[in-house]
């Protein structure tokens, strides 16, 4: 666990954070203000854009569920002449 604070240090630092590469949530993060006085455990997040979701997705990618016959895939391999 790396505490934000290692990331933003000045006004204006940005932070492109992607929390699950499958199902690609993507936050942007941007320093807005910075107060050298103030410590609290939470941060306001003054901009916001879609849904969240109420839970993550519970399935894990899994190898083994991948088929390994291209022909069951229907690959066109007429390309390789």
């Amino acid at each position: 666990n790396t505490p934000i604070s290692n990331f933003f240090l000045s006004k204006g630092d940005k932070l492109i954070y992607i929390y699950d590469f499958l199902n690609y949530w993507t936050f942007f993060i941007e320093l807005y203000e910075l107060e050298e006085s103030v410590k609290v455990d939470r941060y306001k997040c003054i901009n916001s854009v879609g849904e969240v979701p109420e839970n993550p997705p519970s399935d894990i990618f899994d190898i083994n569920s991948v088929k390994e016959d291209s022909d069951e895939l229907d690959f066109d391999d007429t390309f390789i002449d």
